[in-house]
């Protein structure tokens, strides 16, 4: 693109945005009809996006601390074990080939179903154990093993957000449109604890239909 002969690549530092276009610190105003701001985003899979302090759950559990020492994970792109009553709709392991608005609606479909259960029971709060997160994550990781060794051994210093700063790929997730969708709507309810220390009111629940 740059070879192009309307393309020119300006590192100048920006002064100011004019009238016309933008003003460069070596004086020379440039005329644009269309300026785009493309400054970079921070990834979900990237352990770096994640701040320290910002997401505290359990027991002083640190969601950045977490991804940063054991890796970006969630059971089934949704929970994490140590933060209770927080879901990620847009989380690690989370895009098959249902694309991203039905990667949004299924995860919603787990946490539905979580909370639903959760209000059946009258718990105050629902949290996947440790084990079946540290379970379902080995079980993903393993099943990415294809998708690694084709970013990091046959593409070796392709640069690419689909592999992460610790070597992973939790872009995508390891299944087919129809197990993702299936996972979501029939996971055990034995994979979560449901608190009930603090009950809350008894009222009727209805679980929303779901396709």
């Amino acid at each position: 693109m740059f070879n192009r002969d309307n393309v020119r690549l300006v590192t100048d530092d920006i002064e100011r945005f004019t009238e016309q276009g933008i003003l460069t610190s070596d004086g020379t105003e440039r005329q644009y009809d269309v300026i785009v701001l493309a400054t970079g985003y921070e990834m979900h899979t990237e352990p770096e996006s994640y701040v320290e302090g910002a997401v505290v759950g359990r027991d002083g559990f640190d969601l950045a601390q977490f991804f940063s020492a054991n890796g970006v994970q969630a059971y089934e792109g949704v929970a994490v074990a140590g933060l209770p009553n927080r879901w990620m709709l847009v989380g690690p392991y989370s895009l098959s080939d249902i694309g991203w608005h039905g990667m949004v609606e299924t995860t919603a479909s787990h946490a539905i179903r979580a909370i639903v259960e959760a209000r059946r029971r009258r718990a105050s709060t629902v949290e996947v154990s440790e084990q079946a997160h540290a379970a379902h994550h080995a079980e993903f990781y393993r099943r990415g093993r294809v998708l690694r060794r084709y970013i990091e051994t046959q593409n070796k210093g392709t640069r690419t957000y689909y592999r992460n700063s610790h070597g992973d790929t939790p872009y995508f997730r390891p299944a087919g449109a129809l197990e993702t969708r299936w996972r979501d709507r029939h996971f055990p309810f034995t994979d979560y604890h449901f608190d009930a220390e603090h009950q809350l009111p008894d009222r009727r629940v209805d679980a929303p239909s779901l396709p």
